[in-house]
């Protein structure tokens, strides 16, 4: 107690608040102070300058540019020039102009508009950019139009001079629309002596943006016009830029750049061939960009923040003549333009670095006092972190939030170590009823509560079914609850609360009534907690039975609370699970049995392999065979292999009903026959007609009768034998076949068009040639229109991601008369019969594309490779023994056996027994099935015992197994 007092605690923010006060105190108030003084010095002095000097050199380039075009125009405004209305009178004018244009680069053309909408103008080309916007040859330096209005119209005159003012080959001439009296440099300065000057615009001809400068003449005959580029604008913004490290924009008042470092964006031309002046967002520019969101206040700076660099900048009128009025916009990095601020931060910089030196043993002193227990204490909890919880030592400290956190600390390692215990006991456990009695168990260790139930909801939801556990871990029956009822436990379960409340021997309608005779106590204290799943909908409760008078302390109520909380999501997703993996298995079943109901040719097949799936591999898994004594089933195998075998013929919903169930050799859709018959119906009329034809002229009646009746009965005879090729069981040997061709050739008259009435994809199977009706049509025939084409190379290309290696026959269908009545035995064609086999393609196509938990996985080798042959010959992969699983090949024999034996399946007669297995033993001995998985199918009485539960007494007859066992193990005892 004495050391306790000796050790005074003060709180930590006491201990960091005192130092950190006094230092930064200190340091703020000498770093502020010398920061502020210098650093507003520096900003203000010099940002302002910087920018008015670049406004003002701006401003001082332009003018020097400028004037000299303005005395240019006022010079030929006071000569002749207006009056000379000629090529010839104007010429006299050309060295002058040839002149000025040399001298002033920045002028482009000069120009005169006549008060009759004649236009002249000569135009400086003495770079190649001008030169290729008029196609002028390499040699010339002036370009002379003029636009005269004659006899025939408005008239474009151009005319190319070299430096010498030779004029250059010949005039060009074309018709001309422009009017100069239209233009708002002539309309503007006319009836006045004063130069006007236009805003900026786009010079169509030219490709750029620049202003016009006029004056009307003295005489008031023309108005004298001199055009100005503003590409020296943005050279000089250029050149100012680099110097100064700036982004600089000219602006005029509807936002629209006049002038930028890059003169190629200013403008752009759209599809309609308008002009689209370029916006600040139009630059290509981060830094403009960004400005563009931004209001430009002529009395505030601006600001931005750009890829982590500040910019700061500002917006000055600049007025470049009377009325040629601007923004100019000049953006400069913070720390180009603050280099002095930068400078005295580093000096701030290099005095805290002095006071820190001076404060460290202090700092050092202080926070090793305070550091070391709270180093230890995350030293404990980076050990609670990487689950390393055994007991460590008690942290002494003098501040009592640490004392305290380390006490904490330790509770919370204990309670740690406790909940991971039981949620590992609780998330090993699979079986749902074994669970229930492990959180029983686990909840009256946490409580010491004389019993705990459960009771939860049944899967209708009418119902609380109960399981009780006493303190002895004995099972106490508890009767089941309807929901309707008035209970306390039906109460805390619609209301979602905990109820606490006294049982006594009284209360005889309270369900946990019969508790007390079995506790033999006479009063108990009982609390209700629901349990409630993820989307909190309450799924049953969970209730304490203790002596009467205790009650839960406050720890222990959190933490069977916490606990209960996640016993009831581990329940719920119990329950979710066996539902879900209970309405998976419905599925599964009714796809299965939707299959065998689809056709009548495949009977309950999907129903019955899977029984005689599970037989086998019962037996296999038992078997002490060299071959089979190693394999063992795990409970995911078993379920894959469940719902492999109930899936193996998925693929069977693509076939169409009528391959799988054709009947007949040109049954499609429907029974082919029909419309042969009434082609040789025809041919019967035809005869008759011949016959009533020749009736009148013949000297002999009763024998062209008697051709008639020969002739009907031919055509009968011919038809019979038709309909008799297109029964699947006659065989078609060479002398039907020539029969059959022989009958194929006679013709009938069609007159009506056959396109009429069809779909458009029949349209497109029809040959592009039309015949001229009548037309003479073969009585059976193989036309363009019955062929299908395929549309799934992809499924069996050499490089398909199944891979498959069946090779499919060039068309889906072949729907030919003579081509299906040509089928030698059965009733389909190669074409139909790969149709059926890609069953089992789009079998493992369809359960491939399902995303599976891992241990379903192998769904789709299991179901995909009962058509596989040990021999590699089967398909649809060409799997070899090595290569297949062992369920696979069990799904095999199960799947040949259940077809011979099929007693449901229309089209063949169910084999006996005996027949069955005979034929199976010579599949075994072509290397078709495995050979140890069908004598095991017969020494374990597999086969028997699926007879006796599937096969009809008559098919059942005695089988001498030994005759179909391997020599080897002939002699063996019977499994």
């Amino acid at each position: 107690m004495g050391h306790r007092k000796w050790l005074r605690q003060f709180p930590l923010h006491l201990h960091i608040s005192t130092l950190f006060v006094v230092i930064i105190l200190t340091l703020g108030s000498i770093l502020s102070y010398w920061n502020y003084q210098k650093t507003s010095e520096i900003i203000y002095s010099a940002n302002d300058k910087i920018f008015e000097h670049i406004s003002d050199r701006i401003t001082l380039k332009f003018r020097e540019a400028y004037i000299p075009v303005a005395h240019t125009v006022n010079l030929l405004a006071q000569t002749s020039l207006s009056k000379a209305s000629t090529l010839t009178q104007q010429s006299e004018y050309f060295p002058l102009l040839a002149e000025v244009l040399g001298n002033q680069p920045e002028l482009t053309a000069i120009a005169a508009g006549f008060e009759n909408g004649d236009y002249f103008i000569a135009r400086a080309l003495h770079d190649d950019y001008m030169k290729a916007r008029f196609n002028a040859p390499d040699n010339s330096y002036i370009q002379i139009d003029q636009t005269h209005t004659g006899a025939g119209g408005r008239r474009l005159e151009r005319i190319f001079f070299d430096k010498d003012l030779n004029k250059i080959g010949q005039p060009f001439y074309q018709e001309s629309s422009y009017d100069p009296r239209t233009r708002p440099w002539y309309k503007d300065v006319l009836n006045s002596q004063q130069i006007g000057v236009t805003a900026p615009y786009f010079y169509y001809f030219i490709q750029k943006v620049g202003i016009t400068l006029s004056r009307q003449s003295a005489d008031k005959n023309a108005v004298i016009a001199a055009d100005m580029t503003l590409d020296m604008l943005s050279d000089i913004i250029a050149n100012s830029g680099k110097a100064q490290q700036a982004e600089i924009v000219l602006l005029n008042d509807e936002d629209h750049v006049i002038a930028y470092k890059d003169h190629s964006l200013l403008t752009k031309l759209e599809a309609d061939n308008k002009v689209k002046y370029a916006s600040l967002d139009d630059l290509n520019n981060p830094i403009f960009s960004a400005l563009h969101q931004a209001p430009l206040s002529l009395d505030r700076p601006l600001s931005i923040l750009v890829d982590g660099r500040k910019w700061i900048g500002k917006t000055n009128p600049i007025a470049l003549s009377d009325n040629l009025r601007f923004r100019l916009v000049i953006m400069m990095p913070e720390d180009q333009l603050l280099s002095g601020a930068i400078v005295a931060r580093q000096q701030s910089l290099l005095i805290t670095i002095i006071i820190i030196l001076f404060t460290v043993p202090l700092i050092w002193l202080v926070a090793r006092a305070i550091s070391t227990p709270l180093t230890e204490l995350a030293n404990q909890t980076s050990a609670i972190r990487r689950f390393e919880l055994t007991p460590q030592p008690e942290i002494k400290t003098r501040i009592a939030e640490v004392q305290d956190l380390g006490a904490a600390i330790s509770m919370m390692r204990e309670t740690i170590t406790r909940f991971l215990g039981l949620l590992h006991n609780i998330n090993a456990e699979r079986d749902f009823t074994t669970l229930l009695d492990l959180v029983k168990k686990e909840m009256l260790i946490i409580s010491n509560a004389n019993a705990v139930s459960i009771h939860l909801l049944s899967d209708d939801e009418s119902q609380l079914k109960p399981s009780c556990t006493d303190q002895n871990q004995q099972e106490i029956s508890l009767p089941t609850i309807t929901l309707n009822t008035e209970t306390t436990l039906c109460h805390a379960l619609m209301g979602q609360e905990i109820q606490h409340y006294r049982l006594s021997l009284n209360d005889s309608t309270d369900p946990h009534h019969s508790l007390l005779a079995t506790l033999n106590c006479s009063n108990a204290e009982v609390y209700i907690i629901p349990l409630l799943n993820r989307l909190q909908e309450s799924i049953g409760t969970l209730t304490f039975i203790l002596p009467a008078g205790k009650s839960f302390t406050p720890d222990q109520q959190a933490f069977i609370q916490e606990f209960s909380s996640f016993a009831s999501m581990t329940l719920a997703t119990r329950q979710l699970v066996r539902m879900q993996k209970s309405l998976l298995e419905s599925f599964v079943e009714l796809i299965a049995q939707t299959i065998d109901a689809k056709s009548p040719y495949t009977g309950g097949h999907c129903q019955r392999v899977p029984a005689l799936t599970k037989m086998l591999a019962q037996a296999a898994e038992q078997s002490n065979a060299p071959a089979l004594k190693e394999f063992k089933m795990s409970t995911n195998m078993w379920e894959t292999l469940h719902i492999a075998s109930w899936m193996h013929d998925c693929g069977k919903v693509t076939t169409p009903d009528y391959v799988v169930d054709k009947a007949t050799r040109l049954e499609t859709i429907y029974n082919r026959i029909h419309e042969i018959r009434m082609r040789f119906e025809i041919l019967k009329r035809d005869a008759e007609i011949e016959y009533w034809k020749a009736y009148p002229d013949s000297e002999d009646k009763p024998q062209l009768f008697a051709n008639l009746q020969a002739r009907w009965q031919q055509i009968d005879d011919d038809f019979a034998f038709v309909a008799q090729c297109n029964d699947g069981d006659q065989f078609m040997g060479k002398a039907e076949l020539s029969r059959l061709n022989s009958i194929a050739a006679q013709t009938w008259e069609r007159t009506l068009d056959n396109r009429l009435g069809l779909s458009w994809e029949e349209q497109n199977r029809m040959p592009k040639a039309i015949p001229t009706l009548p037309t003479k049509e073969r009585l059976l025939a193989d036309r363009a229109e019955h062929l299908i084409l395929r549309d799934d190379t992809n499924t069996y290309s050499a490089d398909n991601i199944w891979g498959f290696t069946l090779t499919p026959p060039e068309y889906l269908y072949n729907r030919g008369e003579l081509y299906n009545l040509s089928i030698q035995r059965g009733t389909l064609t190669p074409e139909e019969r790969f149709k059926i086999n890609d069953h089992i393609v789009q079998t493992i196509k369809m359960l491939e594309a399902l995303p599976y938990p891992r241990h379903l996985r192998n769904i789709p080798t299991y179901a995909g490779g009962h058509h596989e042959k040990m021999d590699g010959s089967g398909y649809p992969r060409g799997l070899h023994k090595e290569d297949m699983p062992l369920p696979s090949r069990i799904m095999a024999v199960a799947d040949i056996f259940e077809a011979l034996t099929a007693a449901d399946r229309p089209y063949k007669k169910a084999k006996k027994l005996s027949e069955a297995v005979k034929i199976m033993a010579k599949m075994r001995d072509d290397n078709h099935i495995d050979a140890d998985l069908f004598d095991l199918f017969l020494r374990s009485g597999t086969y028997k015992t699926y007879a006796q539960r599937y096969l009809s007494p008559e098919q059942i007859d005695e089988v001498d197994i030994f005759t179909y066992l391997q020599e080897e193990e002939s002699t063996t005892d019977l499994a």
